[in-house]
């Protein structure tokens, strides 16, 4: 396929500007598909500016759970909550700043979907950040991380 300004054109004339978003939205539904439908949307925050001095450049994308089947608000609150926060601290920020969030989802079976959220902020300095969540789609909850005293407690061994 020929690549005409950075865009892969699939017929002539109908070039596909947002090919990576795409596959990733494709990838996101073959996701889905695996058993009952998790009702999780993409909320953005990007917003770009001047201040008196210095320039910011922040977008920003978390989950949001929105299945009627049980009651996310905490779940959300974790993430929705933090990015508020980040970008509201960054604007009013007196150094030039970029910021990037993004997440991805995995779903590990039928009733929990791993969320791993990425940040990249480039200003005095460069902060890379993972962080990743265990959602039980059942319940509507965080399910912490498990700890070697409880593997143990289970007959579990591990590393």
């Amino acid at each position: 396929m020929p690549i005409v300004g950075g865009a892969t054109r699939t017929r002539p004339g109908r070039p596909i500007v947002w090919r990576p978003r795409y596959q990733t939205r494709a990838a996101k539904l073959r996701l889905f598909a695996d058993g009952p439908y998790p009702f999780i949307s993409e909320q953005a925050i990007v917003k770009s500016g001047k201040r008196e001095h210095w320039t910011y450049a922040i977008d920003v994308s978390y989950p949001q759970f929105d299945s009627p089947s049980a009651d996310f608000t905490a779940v959300n609150r974790s993430f929705a909550d933090p990015a508020r926060d980040t970008v509201d601290d960054l604007v009013q920020s007196e150094f030039n700043v970029s910021y990037d969030q993004t997440f991805d989802l995995f779903r590990l079976n039928r009733d929990v979907v791993s969320v791993w959220v990425h940040s990249e902020m480039s200003g005095l300095n460069i902060d890379i950040s993972n962080t990743g969540t265990l959602v039980d789609l059942r319940t509507g909850r965080v399910i912490p991380p498990r700890t070697s005293s409880s593997r143990a407690e289970n007959g579990e061994r591990g590393c």
